[in-house]
């Protein structure tokens, strides 16, 4: 494997020129006792197995890959296989449908249970300031936000600049580095979400994001995996790369049955939240039947597009769309359980790759 990974970052010396500092710098924050020739094979039996399972530096980590075997390793759908599964479930045309926040809203407004509305530019001034008078504390949204990024919540008070808002707001937007799918610049402003207290007990600060995947198989929907991602510290939007918590959840149950793991706090399971105490394992997410069908509902409404990794959260009124998303990663499925999905994903779907390689 390492003289493979050497011969490999030698033919795409170009690539490796320019992402082989990453590598090295994610080797030794995970390793930091590390001696710097056994990094150096780290290194290379990362690229090895980039090529072979498509796993990034971080997913290498997260998943423990380097303690797994070939056959452990490649049960895992990576962020370069799931494409593979991704291109056959679903319309590229209709992609914009989820990948743009306020398309995504418009499909399935009743789902929301939220005013949500599209500012285009600092010239929507009179829109900006008839909704933040409804809404003096909401939820701002670029259009094509990923990861969380660029997602902020703004209060409004009555000696606030608006026009001066509005101009930051989208200031903001333009700086934030995130990869742009749908080119756009535009804002979704949202009304903020009120949290049921059965969730708000695992963290006050943020809303609970419950990662529901659904498959649409012949036609009909059917909930694949459930996660949840709990805030930690001052955190108000979710995200495992912003230093969340992804607690695996059982599909039938919606009792959560392992701990919560993290970018942020390496590699090790974290049995109890670091602010509120709770204990993870045995934790019943409540109204769950009621999940099921709602998420069962919202994904017949989009038939073009058959793998969707939604975010949803639950209310005094029932559970609601935060978000839809395209090609929602598998880091929920498969990070707390210590193990990959890939057999079950095939097995459910009834249909696997042609090509074993995900270059192919």
């Amino acid at each position: 494997m390492i003289s493979i990974g050497r011969e490999l970052a030698n033919a795409k010396s170009q690539l490796y020129n320019q992402m082989g500092e990453v590598i090295y710098n994610s080797i030794k924050r995970n390793l930091p006792n590390i001696a710097d020739d056994e990094a150096e094979n780290i290194y290379y039996r990362s690229i090895y197995d980039y090529w072979v399972y498509g796993s990034r530096i971080d997913e290498w980590f997260l998943y423990r890959f380097f303690e797994k075997n070939h056959q452990q390793k490649n049960e895992y759908v990576t962020t370069r296989r799931k494409f593979q599964y991704v291109n056959y479930l679903n319309s590229k045309e209709d992609r914009y449908l989820l990948d743009d926040k306020y398309e995504t809203y418009k499909l399935l407004k009743p789902y929301y249970k939220r005013e949500a509305i599209f500012i285009k530019d600092e010239n929507d001034i009179e829109v900006f300031q008839k909704f933040v008078n409804r809404h003096p504390i909401c939820v701002v949204k670029p259009t094509d936000a990923t990861y969380g990024q660029g997602v902020y919540k703004l209060e409004v008070h009555e000696d606030t600049d608006l026009s001066a808002t509005l101009t930051s707001m989208f200031a903001s937007n333009k700086a934030t580095d995130r990869d742009s799918l749908t080119k756009s610049n535009g804002i979704v402003l949202e009304e903020l979400i009120e949290q049921d207290s059965a969730l708000s007990v695992l963290h006050p600060e943020s809303v609970q994001c419950l990662r529901c995947n659904t498959l649409l198989v012949n036609g009909q929907a059917h909930v694949f995996a459930t996660s949840m991602k709990v805030g930690v510290g001052s955190q108000f939007v979710t995200s495992i790369s912003g230093g969340s918590l992804t607690v695996g959840i059982n599909r039938e149950t919606g009792v959560m049955e392992t701990g919560g793991f993290s970018e942020t706090f390496g590699i090790d399971e974290v049995s109890v939240h670091p602010n509120t105490r709770i204990t993870f394992k045995g934790f019943q997410v409540p109204r769950w039947k009621e999940m099921l069908s709602f998420a069962k509902e919202i994904a017949e409404k989009v038939p073009s597009i058959g793998y969707i990794a939604w975010d949803l959260a639950l209310t005094k009124d029932g559970w609601c769309v935060i978000e839809g998303n395209y090609a929602g990663e598998f880091f929920g499925m498969q990070l707390p359980y210590r193990k990959g999905i890939k057999p079950r994903l095939e097995k459910e779907l009834g249909w696997k790759p042609d090509n074993y390689f995900w270059w192919k």
